[in-house]
């Protein structure tokens, strides 16, 4: 199944049990173009189960992501990724937990697990 849908406002709605939500979401070159991302990673802790996973990953670092966007246009011009710790941050407020931040010369990888509550 594919849907398409903004990530502030899933079309999702689980109602435990049996359909406690997803095990798993990754964010594969996107995180930059969530207008509000605490309130994306809000809405994405919403669709995970209890425990479950969400990875961020950028195969570039966040500074080529930054400069290749800086130069995209005025529709990407200011859609950056932040600081990996920013991110971890965003998360840990957003109810993940086990946040896991690496933002290196090579790639942009965060990750965390939902409460278990």
């Amino acid at each position: 199944m594919l849907v398409q849908a903004d990530v502030h406002h899933l079309p999702f709605r689980f109602t435990p049990p049996p359909d406690p939500g997803f095990d798993l979401v990754v964010c594969h070159n996107s995180f930059p173009h969530f207008a509000d991302k605490p309130a994306a990673l809000g809405e994405l802790a919403r669709v995970l189960r209890p425990g479950g996973g969400l990875l961020i990953l950028h195969d570039l670092s966040r500074e080529e992501v930054n400069t290749i966007h800086g130069q995209g246009g005025e529709a990407i011009r200011n859609d950056l990724l932040p600081p990996g710790a920013e991110t971890g941050r965003m998360l840990d407020e957003a109810g993940f937990s086990r946040v896991k931040v690496e933002d290196t010369k090579e790639l942009y990888v965060v990750t965390g697990r939902r409460h278990d509550t």
